[in-house]
Protein backbone atom coordinates (compact mmCIF):
# COMPACT_ATOMS: atom_id res chain seq x y z
CA UNK A 1 0.00 0.00 0.00
CA UNK A 2 2.71 2.02 0.84
CA UNK A 3 4.34 2.32 -2.77
CA UNK A 4 0.86 2.91 -4.08
CA UNK A 5 0.48 5.92 -1.73
CA UNK A 6 3.62 7.71 -2.83
CA UNK A 7 2.37 6.88 -6.73
CA UNK A 8 -0.38 8.84 -5.74
CA UNK A 9 0.98 11.83 -4.09
CA UNK A 10 3.63 12.05 -6.76
CA UNK A 11 0.74 11.95 -9.75
CA UNK A 12 -1.06 14.74 -7.21
CA UNK A 13 1.96 17.27 -7.40
CA UNK A 14 2.36 16.36 -10.89
CA UNK A 15 -1.08 17.52 -11.82
CA UNK A 16 -0.30 21.27 -9.30
CA UNK A 17 2.88 21.85 -11.05
CA UNK A 18 1.39 21.75 -14.40
CA UNK A 19 -1.90 24.00 -13.78
CA UNK A 20 0.79 26.50 -11.60
CA UNK A 21 2.55 27.04 -14.45
CA UNK A 22 1.71 30.49 -16.90
CA UNK A 23 1.06 28.88 -20.14
CA UNK A 24 1.95 30.46 -24.01
CA UNK A 25 -0.79 31.64 -25.05
CA UNK A 26 -1.15 32.92 -29.13
CA UNK A 27 -4.20 34.36 -31.23
CA UNK A 28 -6.34 37.30 -31.41
CA UNK A 29 -8.76 39.27 -29.92
CA UNK A 30 -12.69 41.43 -31.72
CA UNK A 31 -13.97 44.15 -30.07
CA UNK A 32 -17.29 44.75 -30.90
CA UNK A 33 -19.04 48.29 -29.51
CA UNK A 34 -23.00 48.79 -29.14
CA UNK A 35 -25.19 52.16 -29.45
CA UNK A 36 -25.12 52.23 -25.95
CA UNK A 37 -21.84 52.11 -24.99
CA UNK A 38 -21.34 48.50 -24.17
CA UNK A 39 -18.32 46.71 -25.48
CA UNK A 40 -17.86 42.57 -25.95
CA UNK A 41 -14.21 41.27 -25.99
CA UNK A 42 -13.94 37.83 -27.58
CA UNK A 43 -10.19 36.53 -27.32
CA UNK A 44 -9.84 33.53 -29.78
CA UNK A 45 -6.50 31.73 -28.17
CA UNK A 46 -4.34 29.11 -28.68
CA UNK A 47 -3.23 27.50 -25.52
CA UNK A 48 0.90 26.62 -26.82
CA UNK A 49 1.49 23.78 -23.63
CA UNK A 50 -1.51 21.81 -21.80
CA UNK A 51 -2.49 21.34 -18.77
CA UNK A 52 -1.35 24.64 -17.04
CA UNK A 53 -2.45 27.96 -16.52
CA UNK A 54 -2.99 31.06 -18.47
CA UNK A 55 -3.42 34.75 -16.84
CA UNK A 56 -4.82 37.39 -19.45
CA UNK A 57 -5.29 41.01 -18.91
CA UNK A 58 -9.25 41.33 -19.95
CA UNK A 59 -10.96 45.02 -19.71
CA UNK A 60 -12.25 45.46 -16.31
CA UNK A 61 -15.53 46.62 -14.93
CA UNK A 62 -17.21 43.31 -16.94
CA UNK A 63 -20.94 42.54 -15.98
CA UNK A 64 -20.41 39.24 -17.81
CA UNK A 65 -17.26 36.62 -18.51
CA UNK A 66 -17.29 33.41 -20.04
CA UNK A 67 -14.38 30.57 -20.42
CA UNK A 68 -14.62 28.32 -22.85
CA UNK A 69 -11.85 25.58 -23.25
CA UNK A 70 -12.74 23.24 -26.31
CA UNK A 71 -15.91 24.68 -26.48
CA UNK A 72 -17.01 23.69 -22.92
CA UNK A 73 -17.60 26.56 -19.91
CA UNK A 74 -14.85 26.09 -17.24
CA UNK A 75 -14.68 28.21 -14.02
CA UNK A 76 -11.89 31.35 -13.82
CA UNK A 77 -10.89 34.02 -11.51
CA UNK A 78 -11.38 37.64 -12.42
CA UNK A 79 -10.82 41.05 -10.31
CA UNK A 80 -12.63 43.70 -11.73
CA UNK A 81 -10.93 46.66 -10.82
CA UNK A 82 -7.75 45.22 -12.53
CA UNK A 83 -9.41 42.98 -15.12
CA UNK A 84 -7.23 40.45 -14.38
CA UNK A 85 -8.47 37.05 -15.23
CA UNK A 86 -6.79 33.56 -14.71
CA UNK A 87 -8.01 30.35 -15.38
CA UNK A 88 -6.71 26.16 -15.70
CA UNK A 89 -6.56 25.09 -19.47
CA UNK A 90 -7.02 21.72 -20.26
CA UNK A 91 -7.59 21.64 -24.47
CA UNK A 92 -5.56 24.43 -26.76
CA UNK A 93 -8.39 26.29 -28.20
CA UNK A 94 -9.92 28.80 -25.61
CA UNK A 95 -12.70 31.37 -25.79
CA UNK A 96 -12.70 34.41 -23.51
CA UNK A 97 -15.66 36.59 -24.36
CA UNK A 98 -16.08 40.03 -21.76
CA UNK A 99 -19.37 42.24 -21.18
CA UNK A 100 -18.32 45.90 -19.92
CA UNK A 101 -19.16 49.15 -20.72
CA UNK A 102 -15.83 50.43 -19.14
CA UNK A 103 -14.07 51.05 -22.44
CA UNK A 104 -16.41 53.88 -23.83
CA UNK A 105 -16.99 57.38 -22.46
CA UNK A 106 -19.42 60.13 -23.95
CA UNK A 107 -19.11 63.68 -23.88
CA UNK A 108 -22.00 65.10 -25.63
CA UNK A 109 -22.55 63.73 -29.01
CA UNK A 110 -18.64 62.27 -28.99
CA UNK A 111 -17.89 58.78 -27.67
CA UNK A 112 -14.42 57.96 -27.14
CA UNK A 113 -13.34 53.85 -27.28
CA UNK A 114 -9.89 53.63 -25.32
CA UNK A 115 -8.39 50.50 -25.36
CA UNK A 116 -5.00 48.99 -24.80
CA UNK A 117 -2.10 48.88 -24.45
CA UNK A 118 -3.31 45.44 -26.73
CA UNK A 119 -1.40 42.10 -25.71
CA UNK A 120 -3.17 40.54 -29.23
CA UNK A 121 -3.75 41.40 -32.80
CA UNK A 122 -7.23 43.05 -32.10
CA UNK A 123 -10.19 43.79 -34.72
CA UNK A 124 -12.71 46.70 -33.75
CA UNK A 125 -16.40 47.50 -34.76
CA UNK A 126 -18.17 50.43 -34.12
CA UNK A 127 -21.88 50.46 -33.85
CA UNK A 128 -23.55 51.25 -37.97
CA UNK A 129 -24.76 54.02 -36.85
CA UNK A 130 -21.80 55.64 -36.05
CA UNK A 131 -19.22 57.87 -38.11
CA UNK A 132 -15.58 57.96 -37.68
CA UNK A 133 -14.01 61.25 -35.87
CA UNK A 134 -10.55 60.19 -35.41
CA UNK A 135 -8.41 57.19 -35.17
CA UNK A 136 -5.21 56.95 -33.16
CA UNK A 137 -2.92 55.15 -33.87
CA UNK A 138 -2.98 55.81 -37.43
CA UNK A 139 -1.55 52.65 -38.37
CA UNK A 140 -4.19 50.23 -39.18
CA UNK A 141 -5.84 47.83 -41.55
CA UNK A 142 -9.30 47.87 -42.40
CA UNK A 143 -11.00 44.53 -42.86
CA UNK A 144 -14.89 43.20 -44.04
CA UNK A 145 -15.92 40.33 -42.18
CA UNK A 146 -19.37 39.06 -42.16
CA UNK A 147 -20.38 42.71 -43.59
CA UNK A 148 -19.08 44.50 -40.66
CA UNK A 149 -16.18 46.71 -41.20
CA UNK A 150 -13.33 45.68 -38.31
CA UNK A 151 -10.66 48.47 -37.73
CA UNK A 152 -7.03 45.80 -37.34
CA UNK A 153 -4.34 46.86 -34.81
CA UNK A 154 -1.56 45.74 -33.98
CA UNK A 155 0.04 43.98 -30.56
CA UNK A 156 1.39 46.33 -28.01
CA UNK A 157 -0.93 49.68 -29.34
CA UNK A 158 -2.87 52.21 -27.50
CA UNK A 159 -5.71 52.23 -29.33
CA UNK A 160 -8.10 55.67 -28.99
CA UNK A 161 -11.20 56.28 -31.21
CA UNK A 162 -13.87 59.07 -31.39
CA UNK A 163 -16.94 58.44 -33.20
CA UNK A 164 -20.26 59.90 -32.90
CA UNK A 165 -23.55 58.07 -33.78
CA UNK A 166 -26.61 59.09 -36.07
CA UNK A 167 -29.62 58.16 -34.71
CA UNK A 168 -32.55 56.21 -37.64
CA UNK A 169 -35.22 58.60 -38.33
CA UNK A 170 -38.71 57.08 -38.12
CA UNK A 171 -40.73 57.30 -41.02
CA UNK A 172 -44.19 59.08 -39.78
CA UNK A 173 -47.47 57.44 -40.82
CA UNK A 174 -49.59 58.73 -43.56
CA UNK A 175 -52.30 61.32 -42.50
CA UNK A 176 -54.95 62.85 -45.28
CA UNK A 177 -54.18 66.78 -45.22
CA UNK A 178 -57.57 69.07 -45.26
CA UNK A 179 -57.80 70.28 -48.52
CA UNK A 180 -56.70 73.83 -49.05
CA UNK A 181 -59.23 76.54 -49.05
CA UNK A 182 -60.55 77.54 -52.71
CA UNK A 183 -59.57 81.29 -52.57
CA UNK A 184 -55.97 80.92 -51.44
CA UNK A 185 -53.02 79.29 -53.53
CA UNK A 186 -51.49 76.30 -52.52
CA UNK A 187 -48.30 76.83 -49.94
CA UNK A 188 -45.31 74.93 -49.89
CA UNK A 189 -43.37 75.19 -46.65
CA UNK A 190 -39.64 74.39 -47.11
CA UNK A 191 -37.32 73.29 -44.14
CA UNK A 192 -35.49 75.88 -42.20
CA UNK A 193 -32.11 76.50 -43.42
CA UNK A 194 -30.52 74.94 -39.93
CA UNK A 195 -32.35 71.77 -40.96
CA UNK A 196 -30.80 71.52 -44.83
CA UNK A 197 -27.15 72.92 -43.56
CA UNK A 198 -27.08 69.97 -40.89
CA UNK A 199 -28.46 67.18 -43.65
CA UNK A 200 -25.68 68.72 -45.93
CA UNK A 201 -23.23 68.61 -43.08
CA UNK A 202 -23.79 65.04 -42.37
CA UNK A 203 -23.80 64.03 -45.83
CA UNK A 204 -20.56 65.19 -46.46
CA UNK A 205 -19.57 63.65 -43.38
CA UNK A 206 -20.68 60.16 -44.11
CA UNK A 207 -19.16 60.77 -47.54
CA UNK A 208 -15.90 61.52 -45.84
CA UNK A 209 -15.64 59.08 -43.65
CA UNK A 210 -16.07 56.32 -46.55
CA UNK A 211 -13.48 57.29 -48.65
CA UNK A 212 -11.21 57.51 -45.46
CA UNK A 213 -12.02 53.79 -45.31
CA UNK A 214 -11.42 53.02 -49.15
CA UNK A 215 -8.51 54.25 -49.18
CA UNK A 216 -6.70 52.89 -45.93
CA UNK A 217 -8.06 49.69 -46.45
CA UNK A 218 -5.82 46.59 -47.21
CA UNK A 219 -5.97 43.33 -48.83
CA UNK A 220 -6.36 41.03 -45.62
CA UNK A 221 -4.07 38.50 -45.08
CA UNK A 222 -7.02 36.62 -44.27
CA UNK A 223 -8.10 35.96 -40.49
CA UNK A 224 -9.62 32.93 -39.41
CA UNK A 225 -12.77 33.48 -37.78
CA UNK A 226 -14.39 29.75 -35.99
CA UNK A 227 -17.77 29.48 -36.21
CA UNK A 228 -19.32 27.51 -33.90
CA UNK A 229 -22.22 25.20 -34.12
CA UNK A 230 -24.77 24.14 -31.38
CA UNK A 231 -27.81 22.87 -30.65
CA UNK A 232 -30.48 23.58 -28.84
CA UNK A 233 -31.39 22.37 -25.37
CA UNK A 234 -34.31 22.74 -23.35
CA UNK A 235 -33.68 25.69 -21.68
CA UNK A 236 -32.77 27.51 -25.11
CA UNK A 237 -36.16 25.93 -26.43
CA UNK A 238 -38.09 27.61 -23.04
CA UNK A 239 -36.65 30.76 -23.49
CA UNK A 240 -38.18 31.03 -27.49
CA UNK A 241 -41.26 29.77 -26.73
CA UNK A 242 -42.20 32.49 -23.92
CA UNK A 243 -40.46 34.75 -26.30
CA UNK A 244 -42.94 33.64 -29.24
CA UNK A 245 -45.25 34.33 -26.87
CA UNK A 246 -45.09 37.38 -25.50
CA UNK A 247 -43.94 39.01 -28.45
CA UNK A 248 -40.70 41.07 -27.06
CA UNK A 249 -39.45 40.84 -23.27
CA UNK A 250 -36.56 42.31 -21.53
CA UNK A 251 -33.82 39.66 -20.01
CA UNK A 252 -35.16 40.40 -15.99
CA UNK A 253 -39.10 39.73 -17.73
CA UNK A 254 -37.61 36.72 -19.30
CA UNK A 255 -35.88 35.55 -16.15
CA UNK A 256 -38.80 36.08 -13.42
CA UNK A 257 -41.19 33.58 -16.51
CA UNK A 258 -38.57 30.74 -17.05
CA UNK A 259 -36.92 30.82 -13.80
CA UNK A 260 -33.38 30.65 -15.49
CA UNK A 261 -30.61 32.17 -13.43
CA UNK A 262 -29.20 35.46 -14.65
CA UNK A 263 -25.64 34.06 -15.73
CA UNK A 264 -26.76 31.44 -18.09
CA UNK A 265 -29.73 33.63 -18.93
CA UNK A 266 -27.89 36.12 -21.00
CA UNK A 267 -25.12 33.10 -22.21
CA UNK A 268 -28.15 31.42 -23.53
CA UNK A 269 -29.98 35.13 -24.83
CA UNK A 270 -26.53 35.71 -26.79
CA UNK A 271 -26.13 32.04 -28.00
CA UNK A 272 -29.92 32.81 -29.60
CA UNK A 273 -29.30 36.01 -31.37
CA UNK A 274 -25.80 34.50 -32.70
CA UNK A 275 -27.58 31.71 -34.14
CA UNK A 276 -29.72 34.06 -35.87
CA UNK A 277 -33.31 32.69 -33.97
CA UNK A 278 -33.51 35.86 -31.98
CA UNK A 279 -32.83 39.98 -32.38
CA UNK A 280 -32.29 42.29 -29.67
CA UNK A 281 -33.55 46.56 -29.98
CA UNK A 282 -33.11 48.99 -27.68
CA UNK A 283 -37.03 50.29 -26.79
CA UNK A 284 -36.97 53.68 -24.25
CA UNK A 285 -33.53 52.93 -22.88
CA UNK A 286 -33.95 49.11 -22.25
CA UNK A 287 -33.17 46.38 -24.10
CA UNK A 288 -35.45 44.10 -25.61
CA UNK A 289 -35.77 40.79 -27.09
CA UNK A 290 -37.70 39.39 -30.14
CA UNK A 291 -38.15 36.38 -32.50
CA UNK A 292 -36.74 37.10 -36.09
CA UNK A 293 -39.67 37.50 -38.25
CA UNK A 294 -38.53 33.96 -40.05
CA UNK A 295 -38.41 32.06 -36.74
CA UNK A 296 -41.98 29.96 -36.86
Amino acid sequence: MRPHFMLASLSAIIVMLAFSVTAEVSGYSMVEVYPDGLAVVEYHLKVETVPSRVSLRAPPQAILVSVYVDGEPVAYDYDAASGSLSFAATASRVLVRVYTPALTSKEGILWRLNLGPLEYTTMITLPRESITVSVKPEQYNVRIIEGKVYLEFSPGATVSIEYVTVPATATPPPTTPPPPAPTQPEKREWPPLWAILALIIVGLAIVAAIILVLRRSKTPAGALIEVETETLDERDKQIIETIKSRGELTASEIMRITGIPKTPLYRKLEKLEKLGLITSALKAGVKVYRLKKEVV
